[in-house]
């Protein structure tokens, strides 16, 4: 087995590293689960505690991953034993040498999308909030109106994340409900071990705001 180039590249090429364990074996594929996970051990564990660079690398990886997760084409077991393991690992290790996220996003997005963030990136560690109430909505290329949580709903949540330490994405897809200047401030106010993002362009765009650096939200 060849290691990654480097951590990034588990993200950044996510589709080939999880087609790799659906060409397989199970145990072959338990195999190679197991040593990217190790290798992404042996890598962060030699980064220094709470330096820049880590929240650069978390910011990095999380873009990455939400960029590329929208867009899966397939979502299966093999699927959710990546992120479950190796992206799980990855931000978990993170974690520990002080680098965080809060990362907002002001997207529309179909269904399927939604749902994906949704299902998917919680077993990476995330703390993935939404005032759409989305249990109903399928994965299909549809936009379905959906109820919404109260701002206090979504209040709790966070800060009920931030308590915990947990790594955030927040997700509004459409102009049903704007919470984003109110959520904003919260990620704006959270400890330094935070890096604190915002996103309103595309997956497609690989552009995003640093909030501490934006002083009003234009919503898109």
């Amino acid at each position: 087995m060849e290691k990654p180039q480097n951590v990034t590249d588990l993200v950044e090429n996510i589709d080939s590293y999880i087609q790799q364990t659906r060409d397989v074996s199970n145990d072959e594929s338990m195999a190679l689960l197991n040593f990217w996970e190790d290798y992404v051990k042996e890598t962060i564990r030699g980064l220094d505690k709470n330096s820049d660079n880590n929240k650069d690398l978390v910011t990095k990886i999380t873009d990455t991953l939400y960029r590329k997760a929208v867009n899966f084409s397939i979502i299966d077991l093999y699927t959710n034993g990546y992120i479950a393991i190796v992206l799980h690992r990855l931000f978990w290790e993170l974690s520990q040498k002080g680098a965080r996220i809060f990362y907002v996003v002001d997207n529309s997005m179909p269904d399927n999308s939604l749902r994906c963030i949704l299902e998917q990136l919680p077993p990476a560690g995330f703390a993935v909030i939404t005032p759409h109430i989305a249990d109903k909505i399928e994965y299909k290329p549809v936009n379905t109106q959906t109820d919404s949580l109260s701002y206090e709903e979504i209040e709790n949540k966070i800060k009920e994340a931030l308590e915990f330490g947990k790594n955030i994405i927040y997700v509004e897809r459409d102009s049903s409900v704007n919470y984003l200047d109110k959520v904003v401030e919260l990620a704006r106010n959270a400890s330094d071990e935070y890096s604190k993002i915002y996103r309103n362009t595309g997956a497609e765009n690989p552009d995003f705001l640093k909030i501490e650096e934006i002083s009003k939200i234009v919503v898109k």
